[in-house]
């Protein structure tokens, strides 16, 4: 019923190396190296005074964000002084997920799969239904991704492959994996059964469920959609076996000839047929299977009967039921599509009589995948507004979750509880440094269509560090010091810490009564520190920090130092 051309890939190890760091910061800060074409984040438009060209402004988290694949790319929209504090007045940044940047890997996929989409960027869209194998699974093929010849493989590994001459279809699909094409005139696939499969010879069965996707191309009379001979002995009287399945007059035709059998060898013929003429270029479902319980063979085309017979001694419901069975002289060889010209998708044999399968295209469940988290450089970002590059075909929908934090664990997620959003007007602000998304997609209620979302784009200012705080004097006492300073500019700065040691540039000071070194001294401008040693020159330097989740600091102010003395009475 479909056919797709589009090409899928998993979303786990993607463009780790396309995000990069861009520019220099505003007020002077290294940003990294690399070109715009790799950046998640992207600049408003804007032009930036300063020296009158475009800015760019970067993290000092740009090491992590390089190794999450997360670049930075930002624009001056009004003059900023080096010194300012807080969020950045005029300076918009959009970090951009998907889209032309690309999906970096996923933390967690289930159900979802990335294609490739509008100008070739990948897109986030529902996984289609998936046949896994079975504890009752007998063979199971599938195609090889990329295999011009010999594409085929049994997931179940009970069969050996003796000779194969299909290839991998990308357009003729019908699953996640590569359909198989059979060209005219091939020989197909033959497979040899382990001891293990339904087809050894001597093996007897109980039910049995046969399932495939079909797209026929020509529909010439006696393609072979799979057959198998054999020759069971009746005493010493060989006895010829067959299990068909072909296409006659445009029709799938079902054929076991002396397929099931009691204990006296009676023989038997059992043969269904389909309603109508098969659909050329276009994918149906066909399934036959058997009943042990009540002998009923039935053949379906999309999951509705269109043909049923009995295999028992009345050919009804209700008499001794013939069990399938294997001869034991058969040749061990059973071949798939040969002379057959067209695709096969999902060829599956089961040793149960199966219920009815779910065809819809997408599963019921939603599909949900959680993204890697990404760096917005430094905690109390303004997070401005949530843009989504999506379609929601009728009936189908999409759930975004984002959640922020100063914290992350080993597997890349973040300490925080999930907040769902919509694309719209965020106005959060002091946001934590770290931020996650989390998609859920849910197809229509026909299982037919599925959302697609091909970008995020998280507006925000970015958090600046707070200014430096200057003129900081230092006046020694009798084992102590007297510091003071001028305020740091800014209107976010919520306090001071106080570094100091015996060394220059070195600020591992344990003696002072108030504390290891930093010493918080809170909003104040000045502060004194006790219990130091006397005749012991002590060097120190003021940092501020704001109100950040996790507070931001400032650079060092310049250097002071002072020598303490004892007071001569």
């Amino acid at each position: 019923m479909y056919v797709d051309g589009a090409s899928e890939k998993t979303g786990k190890g993607l463009n780790r190396d396309r995000g990069r760091n861009i520019g220099r910061n505003a007020a002077g800060g290294r940003a990294g190296s690399g070109s715009d074409g790799g950046s998640n984040r992207r600049g408003r438009a804007g032009r930036c005074p300063v020296s009158g060209s475009f800015g760019a402004f970067s993290s000092a988290g740009g090491r992590l964000s390089r190794l999450l694949g997360v670049g930075v790319v930002a624009v001056c929209l009004a003059v900023v002084a080096a010194d300012g504090a807080g969020a950045l007045p005029g300076f918009t940044e959009t970090l951009e997920v998907g889209g032309d940047t690309g999906w970096p890997a996923f933390v967690e996929q289930q159900g979802v799969r990335l294609r490739s989409g509008r100008r070739g960027n990948d897109e986030v869209v529902l996984a289609r239904r998936h046949l896994e194998p079975t504890a009752h699974s007998d063979l199971l093929l599938r195609a090889l991704p990329g295999e011009d010849q010999g594409a085929a493989v049994d997931e179940t590994r009970r069969y050996r492959i003796v000779s194969d001459d299909t290839e991998a279809s990308e357009q003729f699909r019908v699953g996640d994996g590569p359909g198989l094409l059979f060209r005219e005139g091939g020989e197909g696939i033959v497979l040899e059964p382990g001891r293990d499969a339904l087809f050894y010879p001597g093996r007897a069965w109980e039910g049995f469920t046969l399932s495939f996707w079909l797209f026929p191309v020509s529909l010439d009379e006696g393609e072979e959609i799979v057959s198998y001979h054999g020759v069971r002995l009746e005493g010493n009287e060989p006895v010829s076996q067959q299990f068909r399945v072909s296409v006659t007059g445009g029709r799938l035709q079902v054929r076991f000839e002396n397929f099931f059998t009691l204990p006296d060898f009676e023989r038997t013929s059992v043969v269904l047929r389909g309603r109508q003429r098969l659909l050329r270029r276009q994918w149906e479902h066909h399934t036959i299977r058997f009943s042990p319980q009540t002998g009923m063979i039935e053949y379906l085309v999309n999951g509705e009967p269109v043909d049923i017979d009995y295999a028992t001694e009345t050919g009804t419901e209700g008499g001794t039921v013939f069990v399938p069975a294997v001869g034991t002289e058969s040749a061990r060889r059973l071949t798939v599509g040969a002379g057959f010209r067209g695709a096969l998708d999902q060829f599956h044999l089961s040793s149960r009589f199966d219920p009815v399968p779910q065809l819809d295209e997408y599963p019921d469940e939603p599909g949900t995948v959680v993204t890697e988290m990404f760096d917005l450089g430094r905690a109390g970002a303004e997070l401005k507004r949530l843009e989504v590059d999506k379609e929601t075909p009728n009936g189908t929908d999409v759930d975004i979750w984002m959640r922020t934090a100063d914290l992350y664990d080993d597997t890349g997620n973040l300490d925080a509880e999930w907040e769902r959003v919509e694309a719209a007007e965020l106005d959060k602000a002091n946001a934590e440094r770290y931020v996650q998304f989390r998609l859920r997609l849910y197809p229509d209620g026909a299982g037919e269509r599925t959302p697609i979302v091909r970008s995020i784009g998280l507006e925000h200012v970015p958090r600046r560090p707070p200014g430096v705080p200057e003129k900081l004097r230092a006046t020694p006492g009798d084992g102590r010091v007297e510091l003071d300073w001028d305020p740091a500019p800014g209107a976010q700065v919520a306090g001071y810490r106080v570094y100091y040691g015996t060394r220059p540039g070195r600020y591992l000071g344990e003696t002072a009564a108030e504390g290891p070194s930093p010493v918080d001294v809170g909003d104040e401008t000045s502060a004194e520190l006790t219990g130091l040693e006397n005749s012991t020159r002590y060097y120190f330097v003021v940092r501020a920090y704001d109100d950040a989740s996790k507070p931001n600091l400032s650079a060092s102010s310049d250097e002071a130092s002072a020598r303490p003395r004892e007071i001569d009475e």
